[in-house]
C-alpha cells in the first residue's frame, strides 16, 4: 500500500513537468521554423525586386494563393517569380529557398502545412481559418503561426511571436 501512495505522489509531481517541457520543445520547434520561413521570405524579396512570394503568379498559379507561395519557395525562380522545377541557372537562377513549409507543430493545426494567405498589409489578426498551420500576407511578407492560443509563459500568444 505504501508504494502505490509513493507512486501515487511521484506520478502527479512529475507528469505536469515532462507536459511542459513538452510544450516548451515544441516552442522551440516552433521558433525555428519561424525563424526558417521568414529567412526565406526575406531572401526571396531581396532577389526579386522587393516582391514577397505569391505578390505575383508564378506563371500557373495566380497571386496570393498558397500554390504559388509554395512553388516559388520550393522551386527555382526567375526575377518576376516564375517557376521552374529544373534547375536553369540562366533563365531561373534563384531558388529553391525551402524543401517544403514546415509543419506546425502545436495547437489545433498541429501537423499541417497549408497557410492562409494575404494581402491586406495589416496586421494578420482575426484568423479566418484556425485549422491551416501558418499565416502570411503576401504584400508585407508577414509569416505567423495560425494560433492565437497562450504560450508556455502564460502571457504571450502565439501569433505574436
Amino acid at each position: 500500500m505504501i508504494v502505490v501512495v509513493i507512486i501515487g505522489i511521484v506520478s502527479t509531481t512529475l507528469v505536469p513537468t515532462f507536459a511542459q517541457l513538452n510544450d516548451e520543445a515544441c516552442e522551440s520547434n516552433l521558433r525555428a521554423n519561424l525563424r526558417l520561413v521568414r529567412g526565406a521570405i526575406e531572401r526571396y524579396a531581396l532577389e526579386h525586386h522587393g516582391a514577397f512570394p505569391s505578390a505575383v503568379g508564378d506563371g500557373v498559379n495566380a497571386a496570393n494563393t498558397y500554390k504559388s507561395f509554395l512553388t516559388q519557395l520550393t522551386q527555382y525562380t526567375d526575377a518576376e517569380g516564375r517557376k521552374s522545377n529544373r534547375l536553369d541557372r540562366t533563365n531561373f537562377p534563384y531558388g529553391p529557398y525551402l524543401k517544403a513549409i514546415p509543419q506546425a507543430p502545436l495547437g489545433p493545426a498541429k501537423g499541417d502545412k497549408r497557410v492562409n494567405i494575404s494581402n491586406t498589409g495589416g496586421g494578420l489578426e482575426g484568423f479566418p481559418n484556425p485549422k491551416k498551420g501558418w499565416r502570411y500576407d503576401s504584400s508585407s511578407g508577414d509569416f505567423i503561426f495560425n494560433f492565437n492560443g497562450l504560450s508556455c509563459d502564460g502571457v504571450t500568444n502565439y501569433d505574436s511571436w
